[in-house]
């Protein structure tokens, strides 16, 4: 399941850049503020949090006889080492089009929802794991400032772009 996320900027400066340069030149300025900014979602839904230190707390009878059932059967090893195929399977990806640019991250992992999706989360995971919209939310104000700074210093350079 790809997370795609849309930012708009909605002063008109892209309209702007479109108007003033040609395609190709705006896309080299929308480029690096993209990924620079699916860089830094990409460093937070791929950071695991710390493991747990505490003891093993069930919630209810029916957890705690499948756990013993799963360690028995060979279903869950413990003590439970990480395998971090999670966090390697977040991508991301940059789509030019004809009135911009659309950056997306996902992962397709099958129970990367259960971990990180705000949608899905499973109440274990809450608190502990990241979800999408949390390290969206995280980064929102800077990625949009990115832009901006990107769109501004390109329309003061001048029709020429330098």
């Amino acid at each position: 399941r790809m997370i795609t996320y849309r930012i708009e900027i909605n002063d008109g400066a892209v309209s702007k850049l479109f108007n003033r340069f040609g395609h190709s030149q705006v896309m080299q300025v929308l480029r690096p503020p993209m990924e620079a900014s699916l860089l830094s979602l990409h460093d937070d839904l791929t950071d695991y949090p710390s493991k747990s230190t505490g003891p093993m707390r069930f919630k209810s009878a029916k957890q705690r006889r499948y756990f013993f059932w799963a360690v028995k059967n060979g279903v869950i090893q413990v003590p439970y080492a990480r395998t971090g195929k999670l966090g390697q399977s977040w991508n991301t990806h940059i789509d030019e089009t004809g009135s911009g640019m659309v950056g997306k991250i996902g992962t397709n992992m099958g129970y990367a929802k259960w971990v990180q999706s705000a949608e899905s989360q499973a109440r274990i995971h809450q608190g502990n794991w990241l979800t999408d919209e949390q390290a969206f939310g995280k980064r929102r104000d800077e990625i949009v400032q990115r832009f901006r700074r990107a769109i501004k210093t390109a329309l003061a350079a001048g029709p020429s772009g330098g």
